[in-house]
C-alpha cells in the first residue's frame, strides 16, 4: 500500500468551477480544448480526452489527470493542512 507525499490539485466540477478546471487541464495539455455546452466539462485534444460530470472531481497527480467519484474522493483524499 503507498500514500500520497505530496498534496495534489483537485476541482469539483459544478456551477462556477469550469475556469478552475480548465486551468487544471491546461497545467497538463496546453493546447487542450475544454467546453461545458452539453453540461458536462469536456476535455479534448493535446492528449486529453475526458469527461467530468457535474459533482465529479478532476484530480491532478504528478502529470497526470483522472476524474474519480465524490465518494471515491471523499474516501481517498482529505483537505491538506
Amino acid at each position: 500500500m503507498y500514500t500520497l507525499r505530496k498534496p495534489v490539485q483537485a476541482v469539483q466540477y459544478g456551477e462556477d468551477s469550469f475556469q478552475a478546471l480548465a486551468a487544471l487541464v491546461k497545467g497538463v495539455h496546453p493546447q487542450a480544448s475544454v467546453d461545458n455546452a452539453r453540461g458536462y466539462f469536456n476535455a479534448y485534444n493535446d492528449g486529453a480526452n475526458f469527461v467530468v460530470e457535474r459533482g465529479q472531481w478532476l484530480v491532478k497527480i504528478g502529470k497526470s489527470l483522472t476524474v474519480v467519484s465524490d465518494d471515491q474522493f471523499r474516501e481517498l483524499f482529505e483537505p491538506a493542512a
